[in-house]
């Protein structure tokens, strides 16, 4: 059988008087416990009330959170309850469980205040961790929480040794033990509904932000910084199922482009549009060459699919990716210079959704079927590109004038987009006039 203890208040109730007794069980020094017990003692509190501070408030009993010598006296605390544990196991009246016949036996796992005890379940074990329980809190004056705490038993006890059982210990028998450190403690018959609490734990941080203040370039950052340890901590341990990744990925991508469960926004670039370069169809020549392969008569086995990117003859994924960069010549996957670009992120993003041609221009517009309008609204004057709406408009020209770009610089006006922005971002010029680099004004003039 396995217990999850629950401690009520556990850091408030830690009596000083024990404190300094695990202390001086530990054999440290009087001037180290006089220091240690005086640093915890003279802890007060105060209230500010209408912007001044009221008398101080004195604690009598307890540690306080936060502070760095807090967890290590707590952690030595605890480890007085190990020692009756251990006690109980060597004089018999404690058996310990074992995964497996050879295995090593484990009596007790502790956490902090995370507490699971195992042990055989008969009536002497029982009792035997009631007794245990109840010595620690009379010394440590603290209670169990019997409503918190719950005790699971194998399939293997009946149901009237259980009732017995638990009214020994005074818990109640669950089939399933909760979390223990954030993980689901799983057992048979869990379903994928149990990981809904990833879900709701990423939805819960995300309305304390308000996505609609932030820039694109801001939102990313948060997803990666934030957003995506959230579930990276319990793969540690579970292998999370299809559904809830997807519900991860659609709640990501939602906050990015910034829609909402009433108003939905345009997601302008979509999760898989690596996969888009990824075509199984096989040019001519490479027909022809497989068909001029001769047939072996010497081999007695049968024939079989094989991938030729890899040496073992299976797929994967970054193989066929790079088969994919190698025989591809769209201009999206040689837009990667953007990303170590020597500029703020948010330019970067901008220009790597350009490279993308996944700005809201009306021919982008217009091929989402948006609009169906694609010219120019500022001088109606041609169709309103993204090279349009940067350099080509006549009301721009005098922009790039004034930042020394001349109608004689024939590579800045007569190039497609990537090229227009590779040229201007990674060249190391630097204007006549004031000297600032031109990938930097570039840049700012975007």
């Amino acid at each position: 059988m396995a217990l999850k203890i629950d401690l009520e208040k556990v850091y408030d109730k830690l009596e000083r008087n024990f404190i300094r007794d695990m202390l001086i069980r530990v054999n440290l020094s009087m001037d180290i416990i006089d220091v240690i017990t005086s640093c915890v003692s003279t802890v007060s509190t105060s209230i500010l009330f209408n912007g001044e501070a009221l008398d101080p408030i004195f604690a009598s009993r307890g540690i306080r959170q936060g502070d760095p010598i807090s967890p290590y006296l707590f952690i030595l605390c605890m480890d007085y309850l190990g020692q009756l544990i251990e006690e109980k196991c060597s004089g018999k009246l404690w058996q310990p469980v074992k995964a497996s016949q050879s295995g090593l036996a484990f009596s007790h796992l502790f956490f902090a205040e995370d507490l699971i005890l195992f042990a055989k379940a008969d009536r002497v074990n029982c009792v035997a961790i009631r007794d245990v329980l109840d010595i620690f809190c009379s010394i440590y004056v603290q209670t169990v929480s019997e409503d918190k705490s719950r005790e699971y038993f194998s399939p293997n006890v009946d149901r009237d040794a259980r009732e017995s059982l638990c009214d020994i210990l005074g818990f109640a028998s669950m089939p399933y033990l909760g979390k223990y450190l954030g993980f689901l403690l799983k057992q048979p018959g869990s379903s994928s509904h149990d990981y809904n609490f990833i879900l709701d734990k990423v939805k819960q941080k995300l309305f304390g932000w308000k996505a609609n203040l932030l820039s694109l370039a801001s939102c990313r950052v948060l997803i990666q910084s934030s957003l995506a340890t959230i579930p990276s901590y319990i793969m540690q341990c579970f292998y999370l199922l299809g559904r809830v990744l997807d519900g991860l990925d659609r709640v990501n991508r939602n906050f990015l482009w910034g829609s909402t469960e009433s108003a939905k926004k345009i997601h302008w670039l979509g999760w898989e549009k690596d996969w888009e370069k990824l075509t199984f169809e096989l040019p001519d020549e490479v027909k022809g060459l497989i068909c001029a392969i001769p047939i072996s008569t010497l081999g007695g086995g049968s024939e079989k699919l094989a991938w030729a990117g890899s040496s073992n003859g299976s797929f994967d994924v970054k193989s066929a990716y790079g088969m994919a960069m190698e025989s591809s010549n769209d201009i999206s996957f040689s837009a990667s210079w953007i990303w170590k670009a020597d500029l703020l992120p948010k330019v970067r993003l901008f220009l790597w959704l350009c490279a993308y041609n996944s700005i809201s221009v009306k021919v982008c517009l217009g091929k989402r079927g948006v609009v169906q309008d694609e010219v120019c609204p500022v001088c109606c004057n041609g169709v309103e590109t993204i090279l349009h709406a940067l350099k080509d408009c006549s009301h721009l020209n005098c922009v790039w004038n004034q930042l020394g770009v001349t109608a004689s610089n024939y590579d800045f006006w007569h190039v497609n987009l990537l090229d227009w922005l590779s040229l201007n971002v990674r060249t190391n010029d630097k204007l006549h006039v004031m000297g600032t680099p031109w990938k930097i004004m570039f840049a700012f003039a975007l």
